[in-house]
């Protein structure tokens, strides 16, 4: 769906949450994971639940430092 309507962020923000369980389950690089919230927060920058959605897979998978970025941001 991400690669079918690229100007939604809501399919970005799925699979932010998609990638983010495989991460933690160490079936995907967490640099993707990363990447897809990125892209999600980009196009929608005011959604609460898209930032909210990367602050917990940053927490999931271990990087405190970038949650906190993301939710000062």
């Amino acid at each position: 769906a991400a690669s079918l309507e690229p100007l939604e962020g809501q399919h970005q923000m799925r699979l932010c949450r998609a990638l983010a369980q495989q991460a933690d389950a160490g079936e995907a690089p967490a640099s993707e994971v990363f990447t897809a919230c990125d892209r999600a927060i980009k196009m929608e920058p005011a959604n609460p639940y898209f930032h909210t959605v990367a602050v917990t897979a940053a927490v999931q998978l271990g990087d405190l430092a970038r949650a906190r970025r993301i939710a000062e941001a």
